[in-house]
């Protein structure tokens, strides 16, 4: 059945995506034979139709790979190809950079049992959520969870915490109210805190974020 729905998700009239998002999303929560097959189920649907997904979305996939600790080397792998290959489906997007500000040392490695390792640099990451910052197709709110992980590999790299400061410094000047506000906050955090501290305030931020949107999100119903 859920092949079916896959296939027809990949096909459907734009007014039937949300629809038959939703049920593939609940299909796979009963249903799902290993939690790698849940995993992929979604990111399926998010690279499919992307737009067309609750809002809920994005934090229930974030949960679901944090309680996976043995699939956070796939996950991350495999969401960093996705990034590379399309950037348009933002909450894809959102989780991609969410993944690889949390595992970006497993990425960095360039070692993975579970899947076809990617064989990448420091710059190579810092380059990707530069793209997505840049790009114009990005919302705030991807832009958001971006400029997150590219401050939180400065937790997790070595030789670039220097280019991970002008970038977020770059957004301290930001149009985007938001944007310039977290930008601000962190380059606070680069001159108050160590690293172990901004580990403990991250969820904080990521909190924050999630709560704006679905502000935003209601102001617009």
């Amino acid at each position: 059945m859920m092949k079916e729905l896959l296939i027809f998700l990949s096909s459907c009239p734009p007014e039937l995506r949300a629809q038959a998002a939703s049920g593939i999303f609940n299909n796979a929560e009963r249903y799902a034979p290993s939690q790698r097959w849940h995993i992929d189920t979604i990111l399926h649907v998010l690279t499919t139709a992307g737009g067309d997904v609750r809002d809920e979305t994005v934090p229930n996939l974030i949960q679901l790979i944090t309680n996976t600790s043995e699939l956070h080397c796939y996950t991350v792998h495999k969401l960093y190809r996705a990034l590379l290959t399309d950037i348009s489906q933002q909450p894809l997007v959102q989780v991609a950079c969410w993944c690889i500000g949390e595992y970006g040392d497993l990425l960095l490695k360039g070692e993975c049992q579970e899947t076809e390792a990617v064989q990448v640099t420091e710059d190579d990451v810092l380059d990707a959520l530069e793209i997505v910052l840049q790009s114009h197709m990005s919302t705030p709110t991807t832009r958001g969870f971006a400029l997150t992980a590219t401050m939180k590999l400065s937790t997790r790299i070595t030789d670039n915490v220097d280019r991970i400061r002008s970038i977020v410094s770059i957004y301290g000047s930001c149009i985007d109210v938001e944007l310039q506000q977290r930008a601000v906050e962190y380059n606070a955090l680069f001159k108050k805190y160590d690293h172990m501290s901004f580990e403990c305030i991250f969820w904080k931020n990521f909190h924050h974020q999630m709560a704006v949107r679905r502000k935003h999100q209601n102001a617009l119903q």
